[in-house]
């Protein structure tokens, strides 16, 4: 005759991603108490509560030390991932002092220094924090869990991107009308000046840099090399899915 080991005799802690849905985010950090409490109410296997308190040595609890500390955040709304306006992804760091729980925000840059991040306006965002069950509270569909993630970043109305042309009027000395569509990110985008075609890499020292928020072509003379005359002729050429 054969038994089965129940769960509970199996001393074994993994890891797995819990969400929270619709966190409102503002500047650089936000505070998450009240939400990690809610879900760790029903976050087990089959609804059952796991105990909101830090994973101390890799043992049950939140993870608050790094590097495994990081969430991955989604824009609430359309589940994409969300991106500064150079075109780095924005992620978090939850940490805990005092029980309070706070989530500060970063991007990585292209020469792997992690830079805080703020949002500019209230946002509401979507976050992946970890968590480190007991055997016998993991939840049945952890492992799957992480593909099905991938599958919900996707837009809730996917469309192709498109590569999309438009003159902009220069308004003024330096001044450019904003772009019609938004970019799939900062960094998708050339302007056609006189037939001279300028990127938006390089960051602060690019040419000319676009709002994601606002579609607004903020012109550095100073980058470029000239300034930007009303006689001029601006092509924009960008990728969107607009």
């Amino acid at each position: 005759m054969s038994f089965l080991t129940p769960a509970k005799h199996i001393d074994k802690i993994i890891a797995a991603s819990i969400r929270l849905s619709g966190v409102s985010a503002a500047g650089n950090s936000t505070v998450v108490t009240s939400q990690i409490t809610t879900a760790l109410s029903t976050a087990g296997d089959k609804g059952v509560s796991v105990p909101l308190q830090i994973s101390s040595s890799g043992g049950l609890g939140v993870i608050v030390t790094p590097p495994s500390n990081r969430c991955e955040i989604y824009n609430a709304t359309s589940k994409d991932k969300i991106s500064s306006a150079s075109g780095e992804e924005v992620y978090a760091r939850l940490t805990q002092a005092s029980g309070v729980y706070t989530l500060s925000f970063y991007t990585l840059e292209n020469n792997g220094t992690e830079t805080a991040y703020s949002f500019g306006s209230s946002t509401p965002i979507d976050i992946e924090f970890n968590y480190r069950f007991d055997f016998r509270r993991l939840p049945a569909d952890a492992i799957i869990g992480i593909p099905t993630r991938n599958i919900s970043e996707d837009p809730t109305t996917p469309t192709g991107q498109t590569l999309f042309r438009e003159k902009l009027n220069v308004t003024g000395t330096n001044t450019i009308d904003p772009l019609s569509k938004t970019p799939v990110n900062a960094t998708a985008i050339f302007l056609i000046v006189n037939q001279t075609t300028l990127d938006a890499f390089g960051g602060s020292t690019a040419a000319f840099a676009v709002n994601l928020s606002t579609k607004e072509v903020t012109w550095n003379p100073a980058n470029a090399g000239y300034d930007l005359d009303t006689t001029d002729r601006v092509i924009a050429v960008y990728s969107t899915i607009e």
